[in-house]
């Protein structure tokens, strides 16, 4: 097995802290935004010093097909993509108002479903946080040995963010370890 580089859209977030108030998460939140986080698009509750929050159903009915249309698009410049087209006609054929369906149970393979997304481990305020997620894959290659990445995915997520900007989805995706 191994790991591997994937770029996928950030279907839920989770984020624990030995004591998530929603004063802390006030403070987190623009940090994160800053990393490419918007929680605009997502909907969450805080409980229990954790925050879930899943990407708005709305939003994905109205921008999926179009965002995936340029998203592979601009993938399809620098990697090889298999199925994209399968997953644009099937995303085709459905309703708008299913579209939020076709992302929960995902079987291609430029867009599946990826359980082995690494983790975020940061300090702040003192605290340790964890930030984890459900993400669907919309490409993933290559073997990984990293100890860190100093930011780069972060560079990276942010530059699809800003040339995706005319989605927010685009805020969604994501580049990052699994496996």
């Amino acid at each position: 097995m191994g790991q591997y580089l994937s770029v996928g859209i950030l279907t839920q977030i989770n984020i624990k802290a030995e004591e998530l108030t929603a004063d802390t998460l006030k403070s987190l939140k623009p940090r994160l935004s800053g990393w490419g986080f918007d929680f605009k698009i997502y909907e969450g509750d805080l409980s229990e010093n954790s925050w879930s929050g899943k990407l708005k159903p709305a939003i994905i009915n109205q921008e999926l097909l179009p965002f995936l249309k340029e998203t592979y698009t601009v993938l399809g410049k620098f990697v090889r993509l298999d199925d994209e087209k399968t997953v644009l006609e099937k995303l085709e054929e459905a309703p708008s108002e299913k579209q939020n369906d076709f992302l929960q149970e995902p079987k291609y393979y430029n867009l599946q479903l990826d359980r082995y997304a690494d983790d975020i481990h940061m300090k702040f305020s003192n605290q340790r946080i964890r930030i984890s997620f459900s993400a669907v894959s919309l490409f993933m290659a290559g073997k990984l040995m990293m100890e860190s990445h100093g930011g780069l995915f972060n560079l990276f997520s942010s530059l699809l963010h800003d040339r995706l900007k005319d989605f927010s989805l685009a805020k969604a995706l994501r580049v990052y370890i699994t496996g």
